[in-house]
C-alpha cells in the first residue's frame, strides 16, 4: 500500500512538474497546444502532452513557440525559413491578347518578384517584381499582318491567402510601369488580377496555380489601309491579357 501511494505521489509530483514547465504552441487559428517539443526541423513541431499523446504540426501551421528555457539547452523559436523577410518569386503566364477596337492575339510573360512572405504573420506577399512580356496579334485588314510588342514591367506586387491550411484559394493584385522594347512605340501604366489555388508543400515554399488579367497601356504603330496602301501612325492603345498564371515561392 505504501508503494503504490508513493509511486501515486511521485506521478503527481511529474505532471505537475511536466504543466509548470510546458512549451506552449500558438497556432495561425488562435488555438493553444501545451506540452514538451521533443522534435523540431524548419518543416515539423512534434509535441507530447503531459498524457503522452503526441502532435505533429507544420511550422506553416505555427504562429509562435513559447518555450520553457529549462527544457532546452537553446531556446526554441519557430522557423527561421518561416519568419524569413526575403522571399523570391517566379511567375510565367500565357494566353489571349485583346486590343479594343484593334486586334486580338496572344501573349507570353515572365516575372521575377522579391519581398516578404509573411507580412503581418499571415501567408501575405509583398514586393516588387520585374519581367518581360511579348505580344503577338494579328491586325484584321485587307493586308493583313502580324503586330508584334515587347515589354519590360516593373511592377508592386500583392498576393493575400483567403485562409489559412495546406490548400487555399489566394488573390493577388500589382500595380506599375510597362516599359516598350522597341523605339518608336513607349509604355504606359500596368495592372493585374490574379485568382489562384495555393498549395503549400513546404513551410517555405508554395506553388500557385489560377488565372491572370492584365492591363497594359501602350503607344504602338497603327496601321490604316487606303486605297489599298498601308499609312502607320503612332496611336495610344490598352492591351489587354487573360489566361492562366502559374507561380513559385520559395
Amino acid at each position: 500500500m505504501k508503494k503504490l501511494l508513493s509511486i501515486l505521489i511521485v506521478h503527481c509530483a511529474l505532471s505537475i512538474v511536466n504543466l509548470v514547465r510546458a512549451d506552449v504552441v500558438v497556432l495561425q487559428s488562435g488555438q493553444t497546444m501545451q506540452g514538451e517539443i521533443v522534435m523540431q526541423n524548419d518543416e515539423v513541431i512534434l509535441l507530447r502532452d503531459a498524457g503522452g499523446h503526441r502532435y505533429q504540426f507544420l511550422q506553416s501551421e505555427v504562429q509562435s513557440i513559447q518555450a520553457d528555457s529549462v527544457l532546452s539547452s537553446a531556446p526554441v523559436s519557430t522557423s527561421d525559413t518561416q519568419h524569413s523577410k526575403v522571399s523570391l518569386r517566379l511567375d510565367v503566364a500565357g494566353g489571349a491578347l485583346f486590343v479594343p477596337s484593334y486586334n486580338t492575339g496572344g501573349f507570353f510573360s515572365a516575372d521575377l518578384a522579391i519581398g516578404t512572405r509573411n507580412l503581418a504573420n499571415r501567408r501575405i506577399f509583398l514586393g516588387g517584381s520585374i519581367g518581360y512580356q511579348f505580344t503577338n496579334s494579328s491586325v484584321a485588314t485587307p493586308m493583313a499582318h502580324q503586330s508584334i510588342n515587347h515589354f519590360i514591367p516593373l511592377m508592386a506586387v500583392v498576393s493575400v491567402p483567403l485562409m489559412d491550411g495546406k490548400h487555399a484559394p489566394e488573390i493577388g493584385a500589382g500595380i506599375g510601369y510597362g516599359f516598350a522594347v522597341k523605339s518608336p512605340q513607349k509604355g504606359g501604366m500596368m495592372a493585374q488580377l490574379d485568382l489562384s489555388w495555393r498549395y503549400q508543400y513546404s513551410a517555405s515554399s508554395a506553388l500557385l496555380l489560377g488565372v491572370r488579367a492584365r492591363f497594359q497601356q501602350a503607344k504602338v504603330d497603327y496601321t490604316e489601309v487606303i486605297d489599298e496602301k498601308e499609312y502607320n501612325s503612332p496611336q495610344g492603345r490598352c492591351f489587354v491579357s487573360v489566361g492562366v498564371h502559374l507561380s513559385l515561392l520559395f
